[in-house]
């Protein structure tokens, strides 16, 4: 028969009633393959006529569809999983295929298909393309995968921009248990697709996935699907115009890991959950009540102006979550508003009369301070860190400008003479930077 591409999948009858779907990971020789089956075992099979064991083999009529004719009730096949699980399996499936050659005396094969670009044999039309309005085809030029985010702030990594490669891409469309919108799956057998959208099952969860045509933005579909199903982790729970409570507000407040590709301003370890925690467990009532107690007991002078401005910082995080309702966990102002908040007060906990700011581009919590002072121990270690890297480059430059000086001195007060070893260069070479 003829070659099969790997990456796709066929359907083979035992002659028991029953169609197994085969993932092919890898080629072996001839017309043997290495296979995944439904249970994630990886084996080398003989995939033809040849095979006593087999009585047909079935190709699927495309993307996510079962051979044509077949009942789905007599398949053993894959169930729904992300493009991420897939692509593991192909890898795993080309180290299997390489062990299985090198045993067999065969040389290595370079893979035959792209990790994460598996093809269908028989593919038929594409279902109709999603397209988002305001999104540019931006992959037709810069590129599949390509980076077109413009950095906002210097010095920081901008996103990566996931753009819907040529053969389209199904996406989770809206939040599962386990994984969020966007998350790229490969559509199974036996879902059911209505036009651009598909309903799979993962276990006793429907899944709803959606394809994006070639060029589309994920991540900027996303950002939008997000908002409108206010599946939003920047928000608190209950929407708009719903004035909370502290306690209610602090409660709903839920940790949510920022993606690899999400752009920030703020360089270092997040702070704001753990200092969120620490204020709930020391029970102050709230961001107000907290900058009160601190104020009064940290040291600082009436009319200080840190003290102002620690105030207003406190009132504006304390507005944020309980009358707009933002989650201070995971928003970046919050983070960067309770920096400068640590910044103060560790400052102040060192010294209230006359305050040392220094290491503040790095800080913009560790034990109980003067004053309650939270301090992130991942935040401190972060600052210190970079200050003692800062001292070690000064301290460089400080030794060589030293030793220009020194060479510079030695050579002209010596007069080619014994002055060039005498007191002099002795004392410029003596000393201890």
């Amino acid at each position: 028969m003829a070659g099969i591409e790997i990456g796709s999948e066929v359907y083979v009858d035992y002659g028991q009633g029953e169609l197994h779907c085969r993932l092919i990971t890898g080629h072996v020789q001839g017309s043997e393959y290495m296979v995944c089956s439904p249970d994630f075992d990886h084996f080398p099979e003989q995939l033809d006529h040849n095979n006593p064991d087999i009585e047909a083999i079935r190709f699927p009529a495309g993307p996510g569809l079962l051979p044509h004719g077949v009942d789905p009730n007599t398949v053993y096949g894959f169930g729904a999983m992300t493009a991420q699980a897939r692509d593991a399996i192909l890898r795993e499936g080309e180290r299997q295929t390489q062990m299985e050659r090198a045993g067999r005396g065969l040389g290595a094969v370079a893979a035959a298909l792209p990790i994460g670009a598996a093809a269908m044999p028989v593919p038929l039309p594409a279902p109709p393309m999603a397209t988002v309005p305001g999104m540019a085809p931006a992959a037709a030029v810069a590129g599949a995968g390509a980076v077109a985010a413009v950095q906002a702030f210097p010095g920081v990594p901008a996103a990566a921009v996931r753009i819907v490669g040529g053969a389209g891409a199904w996406i989770l469309d809206e939040p599962g248990e386990d994984d969020e919108i966007g998350v790229e799956f490969v559509l199974p057998a036996r879902a059911v697709v209505l036009g651009n959208r598909a309903f799979v099952t993962i276990g006793n969860e429907v899944l709803v996935l959606r394809r994006l045509g070639p060029g589309v933005n994920i991540n900027d579909y996303s950002r939008e699907r997000r908002a409108l199903l206010a599946d939003d982790p920047r928000t608190l729970p209950g929407g708009l115009y719903i004035v909370r409570s502290f306690n209610e507000a602090m409660t709903d407040m839920v940790v949510e890991t920022r993606p690899e590709w999400a752009r920030s301003p703020v360089v270092g370890p997040r702070t704001a959950p753990w200092w969120i925690d620490v204020l709930m467990v020391q029970n102050y009532g709230g961001l107000i009540a907290r900058h009160h107690r601190w104020k009064s007991e940290s040291g600082i002078g009436t009319n200080d102006r840190v003290g102002y401005e620690h105030e207003v910082i406190s009132k504006t995080l304390e507005i944020a979550a309980l009358y707009d309702g933002l989650n201070l966990k995971n928003c970046m102002f919050s983070e960067f508003l309770l920096r400068r908040l640590q910044l103060q007060e560790e400052a102040i906990a060192e010294d209230p009369t006359n305050p040392s700011y220094d290491g503040s581009a790095h800080w913009m919590g560790s034990s109980d301070r003067r004053g309650g002072a939270l301090i992130a121990p991942a935040l401190k270690a972060f600052v210190a860190t970079e200050l003692t890297r800062e001292a070690a480059i000064m301290k460089e430059k400080r030794k060589a400008r030293e030793a220009k000086a020194a060479r510079g001195g030695g050579g002209g007060g010596a007069g080619g003479g014994r002055g060039g070893r005498g007191r002099g260069g002795g004392a410029a070479a003596a000393v201890d930077p």
